[in-house]
């Protein structure tokens, strides 16, 4: 998958930014305004921005080797909104599993934007064999739990923590 889009939302694979020097500029960028302690704090610590802009280029690189990641950009205006983290995790009986992880800035909570790129990405994967898709949240994060749920996901009660509620969809 490169990318779709949403009524308000493209979303696109960040390698394709991250290909043009200039381009790979304005994201780092972005992301420094994006990846505020606010929406980080709730994120695994492999997910944590330390803050600076030397070392978001550092970030940025971690990142793309550990999973594919989506610039989620509003539409009009085109403003970097999120991200999307897909992991690639163990096959269960010969179906793939893939750990989501998603994030927007707080200027678009509360707003339908979370609920309308989950089921947009649900879409798009679905195109694609079968597979589990699993994403964690933390337990205080209701928002973020309402909205896989109303995806279609079930808490997995065996792979949850005190700490972090685990969700699981089978597309097929």
């Amino acid at each position: 998958m490169t990318g779709f889009r949403t009524a308000r939302l493209d979303v696109r694979n960040w390698a394709e930014l991250l290909a043009v020097p200039a381009e790979r500029h304005d994201l780092e960028r972005a992301l420094i305004g994006l990846l505020t302690p606010e929406v980080t704090q709730r994120l695994p610590l492999s997910m944590q921005f330390p803050g600076t802009y030397g070392s978001i280029g550092k970030w940025v690189s971690t990142q793309s080797d550990e999973a594919d990641i989506f610039c989620v950009h509003t539409r009009d205006p085109a403003v970097l909104a999120g991200l999307i983290v897909l992991t690639q995790g163990q096959d269960r009986g010969g179906i793939a599993t893939l750990h989501l992880g998603y994030l927007l800035g707080v200027p678009y909570w509360g707003q339908g934007y979370a609920s309308e790129l989950i089921a947009a990405l649900l879409a798009a994967l679905s195109s694609d064999p079968q597979k589990y898709i699993l994403a964690g949240v933390d337990r205080d994060n209701h928002a973020s739990s309402r909205v896989l749920q109303k995806a279609g996901f079930e808490i997995v009660p065996e792979k949850t923590t005190a700490t972090r509620l685990m969700f699981e969809k089978h597309l097929s």
